[in-house]
């Protein structure tokens, strides 16, 4: 079973804290799923792998809720603006 290093990342005390170490876990955790598809099943089960990338999924969502709540976010208004002209034919 893996250890995580930044798995605290609730019990920080601010919410930039808390997304600052969100990402440094969610890069632990990216970086034990890529270990083990570079090595296949033989290290961990098609379950338990499907329940640490169910995790990831989570992680990410609780990510882009952090970055909203910082400002950080796209949907915050931070969005990249592109302006599109038709095309002339």
């Amino acid at each position: 079973m893996a250890t995580w290093t930044y798995s605290d990342w609730d019990e920080q005390t601010t919410n930039a804290l808390r997304l600052a170490r969100l990402l440094l876990h969610i890069h632990e955790v990216s970086d034990y799923l890529a270990g083990f598809q570079s090595q296949g099943a033989a290290n961990l089960s098609g379950s338990r792998f499907a329940s640490i990338n169910d995790y990831l999924r989570d992680l990410r969502k609780e990510r882009d809720a952090l970055r909203d709540a910082t400002g950080e976010g796209l949907t915050s208004g931070n969005a990249p603006f592109v302006q599109v002209r038709p095309k002339s034919t």
